[in-house]
């Protein structure tokens, strides 16, 4: 692909796309800003017209990842209020589905957020524990409006419930996607949809 012939937030957005990917694979200290450039194919100095640096790109990366995320918190907090005791199980599967795709769409920003180590810098580490925080909210939120509803036990904690998605979701992305091409989304959403219901319901399915 020539210089040029993108504009210039497509050239920004391929930029952060590539970076993505090579920083999931190769981890953010093995990576440069010559990886990234030559799997873009593009010159260095572009690389210099959109970012300072390579952290400069990473937030970059993380900044996307949660706008992307706000949006999902924003879709299903609107669908929570519409909810009903009698679809609650069905609500739950889908959501469940829902979030498990965009995980698995997200695979390598998902990545670098939960496995990256390296204490890179305070920016990073701020911006990883934006999102980590977002996402905590939300199901923290979740479960609150769904005992006051009373469509789920009152007697447990929705702060636990949220550790422990939060938990679930992290040993389900490392040992059932992270690991294949195309994962079986469809099987896991009916195990863990199933398990979550089972936990929290109210009363007898």
């Amino acid at each position: 692909m020539k210089l040029g012939v993108l504009g210039r937030e497509a050239r920004r957005k391929q930029l952060v796309d590539v970076a993505i990917k090579i920083f999931a694979k190769k981890g953010y200290s093995a990576a440069s800003v010559n990886d990234i450039v030559k799997r873009a194919r593009v010159a260095r100095g572009t690389f210099y017209l959109y970012f300072k640096d390579k952290a400069d790109i990473l937030a970059a990366v993380l900044g996307n990842y949660r706008m992307e995320l706000e949006f999902m918190v924003r879709f299903y907090m609107e669908r929570t209020g519409r909810m009903t005791v009698a679809g609650c199980r069905a609500w739950l599967r889908e959501e469940v589905g829902t979030w498990l795709e965009f995980f698995e769409m997200h695979r390598e920003a998902l990545k670098i957020i939960l496995f990256e180590r390296d204490c890179i810098d305070a920016k990073f580490e701020r911006k990883r524990d934006e999102a980590k925080g977002i996402l905590g909210w939300h199901l923290t939120n979740k479960f609150q409006r769904m005992q006051k509803a009373g469509k789920i036990r009152s007697d447990v904690s929705p702060e636990a419930l949220c550790i422990f998605e939060m938990a679930l979701l992290n040993e389900v992305f490392t040992t059932q996607i992270l690991p294949y091409k195309e994962p079986d989304v469809e099987a896991l959403v009916e195990q863990w949809a199933e398990f979550e219901w089972r936990g929290v319901r109210r009363g007898r399915a």
